[in-house]
């Protein structure tokens, strides 16, 4: 979703837009144009800024934009807008009303994302003056609402913690929510931020040995005035354990965790493409290749990989590394024409703004492939 004010780029020579005001753009921010040109239906990464100047933007498909058309732009993240259910992976929005705005917010200052960590969520509320959240419910299996999909909790403590950051005090809490099988809905809720500085909630709860078929965690604000006067909070880090304690300051992510994809995630620039026969090379950003659902803090992509080339060539294909010096890298070739072959691996993306992968054509004839990623390992 499009977010921010307004910038207002003058003309695009070799992917360096020019701007009198480029609004607080930073290396790594992601943004998309309007209001004609041909970077109209792109997401780009911005690689570089020289404030009020201009900022520069990667390449797509390896060709760089040139452009003396003005357009508008504005910084991109990705984000729901009420009224939706959408929200980010697991999560939903849920209110009986109407829904609160979401967005991943980019790390600027320790006002907005808590300091040691790239992003924040932020959350404005909208309408409703008795609360709005996201929720993730903890269904293994089944519906959500299916009672043998939540025999794993039965009997069982768990902790729900999270920081948060607010606009004003006793505005925002987190929740854990349980029914019993066929009875009433059970809340038992964290305290109310105290303050406007970064604070840490945490609540604990042990769920009944009964059957229950329905339990999820929510990050929640509130609205003040009657539901007139709308706020905004920064959650970051939350977390859920089997326990009865995480304790301020004690948890420490892991080094190098791999976190599975719910589904593959495509590439906007890399999705059944085809092109003629030559070599050729270019680098896809991962970021903005996938409009922004995976973000910086990447050590490694698992990569999947597949092509078909309508002249097959002994050795020739897609070869996809880091960079360009890495000799190591993944192939994939195909070996029969008009056969589409796959291949996947571990692709190494952090010393890239944004995780970047070198990709090297040499095919013989048109070359169809496609790129998707089904897993991540964070630094």
């Amino acid at each position: 979703m499009n977010i921010g004010v307004q910038i207002n780029v003058t003309g695009i020579v070799n992917n360096v837009c020019s701007t009198a005001l480029t609004q607080g753009l930073a290396i790594g921010k992601l943004v998309t144009f309007g209001g004609g040109g041909t970077t109209l239906v792109f997401t780009y990464l911005v690689i570089a800024v020289t404030t009020n100047v201009s900022f520069t933007i990667n390449a797509v498909n390896g060709v760089l934009i040139t452009d003396a058309t003005a357009v508008t732009c504005y910084e991109r993240a990705p984000g729901s807008a009420h009224p939706s259910t959408v929200c980010m992976d697991r999560w939903e929005s849920d209110t009986t009303v109407t829904y609160p705005t979401v967005t991943r917010q980019f790390r600027n200052s320790p006002s907005v994302t808590l300091p040691g960590s790239f992003y924040s969520l932020k959350m404005v509320s909208t309408e409703q003056s008795t609360g709005q959240c996201v929720l993730q419910n903890l269904n293994r299996n089944g519906a959500k609402t299916d009672k043998d999909a939540y025999e794993w909790l039965r009997g069982k403590p768990f902790t729900f913690g999270c920081w948060v950051k607010a606009d004003l005090a006793h505005t925002a809490w987190i929740r854990i929510y349980y029914r019993p099988y066929l009875g009433a809905g059970v809340e038992v809720d964290s305290r109310y931020n105290i303050g406007t500085d970064w604070e840490w909630l945490e609540l604990t709860m042990r769920f009944p040995y009964a059957a229950i078929d329905r339990v999820h965690v929510g990050l929640h604000v509130t609205d003040t005035g009657g539901g007139t006067v709308h706020h905004t909070v920064y959650f970051s880090q939350p977390m859920l354990v089997q326990g009865t304690k995480i304790g301020y300051g004690e948890y420490q992510p892991k080094s190098q965790e791999i976190i599975h994809c719910e589904k593959p995630i495509t590439f906007q620039n890399a999705d059944n493409v085809t092109i003629g026969a030559g070599a050729t090379n270019e680098y896809f950003w991962v970021q903005p290749e996938t409009y922004g659902l995976l973000g910086n803090r990447l050590k490694a992509v698992k990569l999947f990989a597949s092509a078909s080339d309508s002249s097959v060539s002994d050795g020739n294909g897609i070869r996809i590394a880091p960079d360009a010096t890495v000799l190591s890298y993944m192939g994939v070739c195909p070996q029969v024409n008009s056969f589409r072959v796959r291949q996947g691996e571990w692709i190494d993306v952090e010393d890239i703004i944004g995780g970047g992968l070198y990709t090297y054509y040499n095919n013989a004839g048109n070359l169809t492939y496609s790129f998707r990623i089904d897993d991540v390992r964070l630094k």
